[in-house]
Formats: structure tokens, sequence, C-alpha cells
């Protein structure tokens, strides 16, 4: 929490809602407590379903395949490089929003090595004429932009993503097998279970867990 607070929130300022995984140090009653206070809403993605939160997911592929690129050229010393390659993710466009993380937060493009070197600056650091308002008023167009830009990704993505045949219709008590997603080795299940269905929830099924635990999975996760 002393990070949260400290480079998150102090920093680029406090949101209205944070999306999580379901870790258990996302669910600790202090940061529950803290998030309360605050006022700032917390909700948690569907466990084992990977679409839920795909933008984090999307980044986490792409930071460890960079990541897999350094040990492999740089040995024990990986870690110096993850600024840089935290910075060449941010400072590039992202398809699905047709613009960088970068320009999302500060409303303008990077400065790069690039430009050091042409001495050619971004406009917007040296405007004089750009009141703050307008400044806000470009910012949030762009970022509603994206965000549209981005919800048409998703939507195109979910559409060619569902059966033709729709979902999976269960009963109560059916028995189903749901996708290991802790599975490290070759060797271990792909699947565990069987276990009994509490609800149907149309994408997703409510199913009881092996310590007696009412857990969610998506239905794309599940056989039978």
């Amino acid at each position: 929490m002393h990070h949260l607070m400290n480079d998150v929130f102090l920093r680029f300022g406090f949101p209205k809602k944070i999306r999580c995984d379901n870790a258990q140090n996302f669910k600790a009653n202090s940061l529950k407590e803290m998030l309360s206070k605050l006022n700032i809403q917390i909700e948690y993605s569907t466990p084992q379903y990977s679409q839920s939160n795909s933008i984090c997911e999307r980044y986490l592929r792409t930071l460890q395949a960079g990541v897999n690129k350094l040990i492999a050229t740089t040995g024990r010393d990986w870690d110096l490089y993850i600024p840089y390659l935290a910075y060449v993710y941010n400072s590039n466009v992202i398809k699905s929003f047709n613009m960088s993380p970068f320009q999302l937060m500060y409303a303008r493009p990077p400065t790069t090595t690039l430009d050091l070197f042409l001495r050619s600056f971004n406009i917007g650091l040296h405007d004089r004429e750009t009141d703050i308002f307008e400044m806000m008023e470009r910012a949030q167009i762009c970022r509603d932009i994206a965000g549209e830009n981005h919800l048409q990704t998703r939507l195109h993505i979910n559409n060619n993503s569902k059966s033709p045949k729709g979902y999976k219709v269960y009963s109560k008590n059916d028995l189903v097998y749901v996708k290991n997603k802790k599975r490290k080795g070759k060797f271990e299940n792909v699947y565990d279970g069987p276990y009994k269905v509490l609800e149907d929830l149309n994408s997703k099924i409510k199913y009881k867990g092996p310590s007696g635990r009412s857990l969610i999975a998506s239905k794309t996760n599940l056989r039978t």
C-alpha cells in the first residue's frame, strides 16, 4: 500500500475505480479499507478468464517476451533494463487505442532520443497560446476517442470468439472440469475436477471448488 499511495496515487492522481485480478494481496482487508476511505471502487476480473482483463494481460505478455529477450542477451543484469523496456512500450502506439499510453496520460507525444538528435521537440511543451482549459479539453477528447477505438476492438474480438451455437447450458450438480491455470509442467493435469455446477451464469458458471467455496469460471475454460 505504501508504493500504491506514493508511486501511483500521489504521482498520477486518485482514480475513481481500480480493476484487479484475484490475487490474495488484492483482497486484503487493509487494502479494501484504505480504498473505501478514499471512496475508490475496486472490482475484480473473472477468475481463470484472461479476456476479462485483456489490457493488462496483453501488456504482461509483451513485457514477459521482452524480459525473456533481455535475459538471453544481458544475463544477470536484465532487471536494470526494465525501465527502458517499459518506456518503449509506453511510447509506442497501441493499435486498439490508436495512441500511445504516454500520450493518453500526458496529452502529448513523448520526446524520444531521436527528437534530441534532430532537435525536434513537441510543440505542446512550448505553445504559450494554449490555456490550461483548452489543453484539458484536448486531452479528454483524445481519451474519449481512444476509449471508443478500444471498445470497438473488444467488440470485434468478442464477436469473433463467440461460437455460432452459443454457450452450452449447464444444470445444477452437473460435473465439469476446469482448466488448470497454475499448471507448471507438461505432466501436470491440464484440467482439474470434476466439480459440481452450482449455477449457470450465461458465459460463466458458479461451481463448488475443492475447498467447498463457490468459485466462478468462464465456460471457455471448461470440459465435461
